[in-house]
This record gives structure tokens, sequence and C-alpha cells, in this order.
């Protein structure tokens, strides 16, 4: 099962175009030591409210309420939200939700994930007759773009920002939007290209940042990254515009081993910052195993769900963790890390049906993510539906070949250990250990051990004490929520161990063939010959 860890970079976020015109990154570059440039919406808001109230409809009011992603102004939008949730018109979900916030009406429970597909399908149909009426507008072709993403429609995304890119080709939120749908993709080497052939590069700190990110990602240093250093130490920039390079240039020095010099930079990007470097600062701290003094306000941006999810996720508060990472998947639909979280989480909280659905909405924007496709392999074998656990680990065995990761195996182990073969469960979560051993991922390693000891427990394996013993000295060793959570309810709980009474009568069997590297499977005949 995969949430625990992972390595972060500053890349760019990719969001709604109106909640991006709305944040620092919209702000001017250069330092104007008279004009802090921080943005005011509400004399905006105020022109566009009387222009509503002059003419009221649905899609204006539709636009209006996007605003509601900040508290402060949904005071003025009440008189909106009022009109919207009056309205005898079908309403998209997402706008009927914006209103009950601007009142403060509670909306559906936010474990709901029913139907997303049809939430974006909306999205389109409004944004495709927006386009219809101003084809030249580039924003809204990323914005559209966007969507399609989050529908696993990546060709069509790409041909609209395509579009975007031809209408607006030096445009920071294009050139960063295009970016991030190229890591998307899965494609950073292209994603770094389109930002250092920016004609702005060296004269934003946003595209800057960017290119630092994904030189992060691909392991490189980076061309402007030298460059970078010294603008950011200097008065060149106002401390609003640079908390994402800073964040990445300091994530840079903490992977090259010079601590001092990370937490000098992160205490640059943490003066004036935004969501993305709040999130980085949060994970950087965990990695370095070392405290940071978090500032409320930072956390009660609505923009900050991954920083809260990090915050309840390493101070051990499963259930805020959870609630962040399905907020974090509402600002970026199309991104797999939010759902593998909630997935995460789902599973170590033991409710497996929640956990296969998280995997199956993750994969709606992402289908071959092999880590929702091995988290959902494992939310399948742990409900007892193991035919269907063992074709997803089909797929990913004949995918992975001779590179098995340290996850599918010891998924593999899980599959074997619930089958009865306790000797090939154990053989198979002991190639997991040397895998993710030699892979450096300590706490997976700690937590593959603690979930063979819970199935060997499963299993009435004769030394599943012993694997207990094991499982408490790695802990110790590599500690981490993931880990403690297993193990105490593997200690405490032993109950909850116990084999469902009521199996399904499987009609096929299957086998590991290690030296094929085959999940090989045998249909079962009526008569016995």
């Amino acid at each position: 099962m995969l949430g625990d860890r992972w390595n972060r970079s500053v890349i760019p976020r990719w969001r709604n175009s109106t909640i991006v015109a709305s944040t620092l990154e919209a702000g001017p570059s250069r330092f104007t030591p008279e004009v802090v440039p921080r943005p005011n919406l509400l004399p905006l808001l105020d022109e566009r409210l009387s222009e509503w109230n002059a003419h009221p409809t649905i899609g204006g009011a539709a636009d209006l309420l996007a605003y509601d992603q900040f508290p402060e102004l949904r005071p003025h939008l009440q008189k909106i939200a009022k009109y919207v949730l009056s309205s005898d018109q079908p309403l998209p979900i997402p706008l009927k939700e914006a209103a009950q916030r601007a009142l403060e009406i509670p909306s559906l429970d936010s474990s709901d994930l029913v139907g997303p597909n049809s939430r974006r399908i909306e999205e389109i149909h409004t944004l495709r007759h927006r386009l219809a009426l101003n084809p030249r507008n580039a924003v809204a072709y990323v914005d559209l773009a966007r969507w399609y993403a989050a529908l696993g429609r990546n060709e069509q995304a790409l041909r609209l920002l395509n579009i975007s890119k031809a209408l607006e080709p030096n445009s920071r939120f294009v050139i960063r939007a295009i970016a991030r749908f190229h890591i998307h993709a899965n494609d950073p080497e292209r994603a770094l290209a389109v930002v250092n052939h920016a004609v702005a590069l060296k004269e934003d700190p946003w595209l800057m940042a960017s290119s630092v990110a994904i030189s992060n990602l691909l392991g490189k240093s980076g061309r402007i990254a030298k460059y970078a250093r010294t603008l950011v130490s200097s008065d060149t920039f106002h401390p609003s515009q640079v908390p994402e390079l800073a964040s990445a240039l300091a994530t840079l020095e903490m992977f090259s081993g010079s601590q001092k010099k990370a937490r000098k930079l992160f205490n640059i990007a943490l003066v004036q910052p935004n969501d993305n470097s709040v999130a980085q600062a949060l994970w950087a701290a965990d990695h370095l195993k070392t405290t940071i003094e978090v500032q409320d306000k930072w956390l009660d941006d609505p923009l900050s769900a991954e920083a809260r999810y990090y915050r309840a996720f390493f101070g051990g508060n499963l259930e805020a963790a959870l609630m962040a990472s399905k907020e974090w998947f509402a600002d970026e639909p199309f991104s797999s890390r939010p759902m593998t979280s909630a997935s995460f989480i789902c599973g170590l909280l033991e409710n497996y049906e929640a956990m296969e659905r998280c995997c199956r909405v993750g994969l709606v924007a992402d289908p071959l993510n092999v880590g929702l496709r091995n988290n959902l392999a494992f939310s399948l074998s742990s409900q007892w539906r193991l035919e269907e656990a063992v074709e997803i680990l089909r797929d990913l065995l004949q995918e992975e070949k001779d590179a098995l990761s340290g996850h599918t195996l010891a998924n593999l182990g899980q599959l074997m250990y619930r089958e009865g073969f306790v000797e090939e469960g154990e053989m198979l979560y002991r190639k997991a250990l040397d895998r993710l051993k030699v892979q450096g991922l300590s706490t997976s390693q700690a937590l593959a051990m603690a979930y063979m000891a819970r199935e060997a427990l499963l299993a009435n394996a004769e030394n599943s004490e012993k694997l207990v013993a094991e499982a408490k000295g790695l802990a110790k060793e590599f500690p981490s929520t993931g880990v403690d959570v297993v193990l105490r309810s593997v200690t405490a709980s032993p109950t909850n161990l116990e084999v469902p009474s009521k199996k399904i009568l499987r009609d096929q069997k299957w086998r590991y063939d290690k030296e094929r590297n085959l999940l090989l499977i045998e249909e079962s005949r009526p008569f016995k010959e």
C-alpha cells in the first residue's frame, strides 16, 4: 500500500484561471518599495456585482461564485447565493456547493466521491459554451484542458493547450499550465523545455521557480539555478513573488546535503508564502526530521489543502488528513497524489471499500498510475476479492517485467498469504523488503514488514509472533505514522484479523512463477480428472 512518503517538488499548480487571478502569482514581479503587490479583490468584485445586479443571470452568478474560494469575500456573495439556490433551473453540483458555502450551509458529506465525472462534464459544457462566444480566449482553453485532463482525456487536453499557447505564447499562466500538464502526462523533460524556452524566463520568478522545480524532479541542477540564487538573495523581487522560487532552490540544496542553506532559503520563501511553498516547507520539515513554526493563517488559506494534509498526517490525525486529501483532490482533480493519499489513509483506517472508491476515482484521470493500481489491488485483497486483485497484479507484473517494484511484490505477498501459501507469501514480502531497501525507501520497508506480520497472524503462520517482533524492531528504526497505525491494529485488536466466515468460492487457482515472473491462473473443471 502506497502513500506514506514521496519526494515533492514545487511544480506549478494548475488551477481555474479565476482563482489564479486572485493569488500572489498574478501580481507584478519586480520589487516596488512604495507599493506591496498584494491583490485586493473587493473593488473588482464590487464592480462585477454592480453589473450582475443590473442583469442577474445564473451564468453570471456562477462566474461570481468562483470568489467563494476566499472566505473574506463570502459575505458579499450571499445575495447571489440565494438567487442560485432559489432557481428552478437544473444546476451543476459545483454551483450549488459554492452557493451553500457562501451562505455557510453544510453541503454533501466530504467523503462522498460519487459521480465526479458528471461534475467535470458540467464544467466542460460551461467552458465550451464560453469559447463558442469568444474562440480567442486563451485562458478558457487552459481551463477547459484542465477538465479534460481530469477525465483522463490527455490528447484533447494537449490540443487545447497548444491552441492557448498559439494565442498567448508569453503568458505565465499558459506556460505554467502547459508545464504542469506534461508532468501529469509523465513527460517532465518536455515540461522543462516549455518553461526554459519562455522569453521571460530570466525576468519572471514564477517561471524560474518552475524551471528549478522541474529540474529537481529530473535530478538535474538546472541551468537557471545559479542565476536564480543571486536574484532571491537581492531585492530584485518583492518577497510575495519568490515563495516558489526560494522553495525550489531550498529543495535543491536539501537534496545536495546543504541543510543550512536549505533552511535559510525556506525562511525566505515563508516571508510571504503561497500554498505551494507552505506545502513544500511542511514536507521538507518531515524529510529533514526537524520542526517548523507554522502560522495558522498559512493553513487557513482555502488553497492550502495539501499543506493541511501534511500537517494532519504527520501529526497522526488521520481523519483530518483524509478530509484534507479530498479537499486537495477538489483543487487538483487531474492529480493522482490526492487520491493516492486518501486511499492510503482509508487503508490505515481499515475502510477498504472507501479505499477502493478513492483508487477508482483517482484512476479516472491517471488510469495507468502504478501506485493507485497497487492500492486498488491491496483494497480488493483486503476485502477477500482475490480474483479481482489477481487481474490487476497480473497486468502490473507484465508491465514491470524484471524490475518489479517493492509495492507490487508486497501485494503479491499479501495475495499468497490470503490464498494460504504462507511460505510463498513470506518469500515475496522478503523480496519486497530487499527492493525497498535498495531504493532507500526505509519507511515503506517498515510498512511492508508491518503488513507481513499482519498477514502472518491472519494466516495463523507458525512464525507470526516472530514477524511481529521483527516489525516492531524495524518500526523503531524507521518510524512513521503509517507503521505505527498498522502495528497498533495488529497488536491491540487481534479480533480485527479474523478471516471472514463466508468466503466466496473461487473458480480459479493461481500461483506465482518466479522464474518467468508470471501469475499463472488455472481454470477449474466441472469434473476432477
